[in-house]
């Protein structure tokens, strides 16, 4: 059973769009004029506003126990399935309105923000290890009614995907893993990194954003100013979180999912860039050789973010596996 969610229905009419142009150019200038960081962030909300109507998304808020959930739905119809889009360690919801602008219309989509990410609840005293942020996702569904559902993952998404999967195989309808953690036979560039004790994917000054789009991306779509300095700053204010986050996830080697993987019954889509430098990518094939009813699809030319890199192609290529082909 599905609840519909209470929302308008999302006509972009060309006016909208002239207005929100003359909006972000008003706020372009004056951020140009004065290089203040208050208008650095006025207009990377605008921006990000603006992309999520563009894709016909909504924010929204919903507290569920002790967690205050953010996050991005499309205008629910009665009857459609729920498709749950999660994204990877450090990121938020904002990596799949470009994605969802590509899918299309005939699904109900939900992209939250995890805890400890984005505008969810987060702090230093919250546990985010796979199997907690699992059950909260599942306590999110529960919240919205909803029964039944496909769910999709990013690297980190992929891992709680893949849990949430066999936490509640009634449940799932599908599994996608796009550059999904979870299970590793092969290491990557991150590994070698990882080992001599680096992790590129820390923020601690504000340039080192630009070298997290290095290592997540083969393809880095256009990043209009002032969306790096924004986040650049953003992630040295949330270094410390990143940090507890990431130790969180590799305790007891908690994020490998490996000897669950056979149990996942659910049809699943592992899609993959062959230029991932964070997960390598013949690491598909240990999730396709352990999934009953798995299916590989490799990108060429792109890197970790398949859905920011290649949006059309990856969501047509999603699309098509939810239909069966």
């Amino acid at each position: 059973m599905t609840r519909t969610l209470n929302s308008a229905p999302h006509n972009i009419t060309g006016a909208i769009s002239t207005r929100l142009a003359a909006l972000l150019a008003a706020v372009l200038l004056l951020a140009t004029l004065t290089g203040c960081t208050k208008i650095e962030d006025s207009l990377f909300k605008a921006a990000m506003h603006a992309e999520q109507a563009m894709a016909g998304l909504d924010a929204v808020t919903l507290a569920v126990d002790d967690i205050n959930w953010a996050y991005l739905h499309n205008n629910w119809k009665d009857g459609q399935d729920v498709v749950v889009l999660l994204h990877g360690f450090s990121a938020d919801k904002s990596n799949w309105p470009r994605f969802v602008a590509k899918f299309g219309d005939g699904y109900n989509i939900i992209a939250p923000d995890l805890p400890g990410h984005g505008e969810t609840s987060q702090g230093m005293e919250l546990a985010y290890d796979v199997d907690t942020q699992a059950r909260r996702v599942l306590s999110l569904m529960d919240a919205l009614g909803v029964d039944k559902f496909h769910v999709a993952g990013n690297s980190m998404g992929g891992a709680i995907a893949v849990r949430i999967a066999w936490l509640a195989p009634a449940r799932v309808l599908s599994v996608g893993l796009f550059n999904a953690a979870g299970a590793k036979m092969v290491d990557s560039d991150f590994d070698k990194e990882l080992k001599e004790g680096r992790n590129p994917l820390i923020v601690n000054k504000p340039e080192d954003f630009r070298t997290v789009i290095s290592w997540a991306m083969a393809k880095p779509p256009f990043i209009p100013w002032p969306v790096p300095q924004v986040m650049g700053r953003k992630g040295v204010a949330r270094a410390a979180l990143n940090e507890k986050i990431f130790a969180d996830l590799r305790r007891d080697n908690g994020i490998d999912q490996t000897a669950i993987l056979p149990e996942v019954s659910a049809r699943t889509l592992v899609l993959w860039g062959d230029q991932d430098r964070l997960l390598n990518v013949a690491n598909a094939d240990l999730f396709v050789a352990s999934m009953p009813q798995a299916k590989k699809v490799i990108m060429a030319g792109i890197g970790h973010a398949p859905m920011l890199e290649a949006p059309a192609e990856s969501a047509a290529i999603y699309r098509d596996f939810l239909a069966g082909h």
